[in-house]
């Protein structure tokens, strides 16, 4: 009786698979971008020449008071500066009664780029779907494990109750062996 009870569970377990298959897709998708830029420039220069300038500024009023005030405040009146090829000086003559300034410029150069741009770009794009293996899970159903766990129960629990039976025993067994060495024997 045990060999059918056995036979009958291995038929169960591997005829009664339930299989799924799953199929995974993965997809890909590549851009590239190509950018083709082209450049092209031309350069003007223009030059202007040194300016070397001198004038007088007559400050006459043709009154005596107020040509001598203007004689006193800018008595010794002195300016110069320069930086680089560039500079200028003014002073006052009280002899003339006029301020003179003298500037000079130097040579300059304008460069000037003008630069054309021609850009170019082309997307390319591509797909690719990749197909992977199936794969097939097998599983024994919820309503095999039920079946055979009533049809084997008296089995198991026999089964099981000796070895409860048995690790109580030995659980015992520490206990009064644990309780010898607390307690020692009078010895005389």
């Amino acid at each position: 009786m045990d060999l059918l009870k056995y036979i009958v569970v291995f038929m169960l377990l591997t005829s009664c698979y339930t299989t799924r298959k799953h199929t995974e897709h993965l997809a890909i998708k590549h851009k590239a971008r190509l950018e083709k830029v082209s450049r092209d420039s031309i350069a003007t220069t223009l030059v202007n020449r040194s300016i070397n300038d001198r004038f007088t500024l007559s400050l006459k009023t043709n009154d005596k008071k107020v040509d001598s005030i203007i004689r006193k405040k800018l008595a010794g009146f002195v300016g110069e500066k320069t930086s680089g090829k560039n500079s200028y000086k003014a002073s006052f003559d009280a002899k003339k009664l006029a301020l003179d300034i003298a500037a000079k410029i130097g040579q300059t150069r304008e460069k000037t780029t003008t630069v054309k741009t021609k850009d170019s770009s082309r997307t390319n794009t591509e797909h690719a779907v990749i197909k992977t293996a199936k794969t097939v899970i097998r599983r024994i159903p919820w309503w095999f494990y039920l079946l055979f766990g009533v049809w084997f129960f008296p089995t198991i629990s026999e089964k099981l109750s000796f070895y409860t039976q048995a690790i109580q025993k030995f659980l015992v067994y520490i206990k009064n062996k644990k309780n010898d060495n607390n307690h020692p024997h009078n010895v005389e």
